[in-house]
């Protein structure tokens, strides 16, 4: 359960919501004045929030399907890891100094 400073305003029931920063959170199961429940993703007794917010952290929706991936990149380069995700969206990457440059793939 999470509680707000003020009541909630443009999530509903079973929206994904995020941290300010980008963490994942959960899934809204049910929202009263300033509280919110998130959906249990199994049926043991714990809370299943994905991160756990900090205080005064700005809890978000984003419109867009976040992108899951199961790979495990232990030992792996840091190039190849960033090769094998854009691969999965269809995306193009290039490095120039200590940025990195995304596009889709036409």
């Amino acid at each position: 359960m999470i509680t707000c400073k003020q009541a909630i305003q443009n999530i509903s029931v079973g929206d994904f919501i995020y941290t300010h920063e980008g963490y994942p959170v959960g899934v809204v199961g049910s929202i009263s004045g300033s509280t919110l429940t998130i959906t249990d993703v199994h049926t043991d007794a714990d809370v299943d929030l994905w991160f756990v917010p900090s205080q005064n952290d700005e809890l978000i929706k984003r419109d867009k399907k976040t992108f899951v991936a199961t790979n495990n990149f232990t030992q792996t380069p840091a190039f190849n890891a960033m090769n094998l995700l854009a691969s999965k969206k269809n995306l193009d990457f290039n490095i120039k100094g200590k940025k990195v440059g995304i596009s889709e793939c036409e």
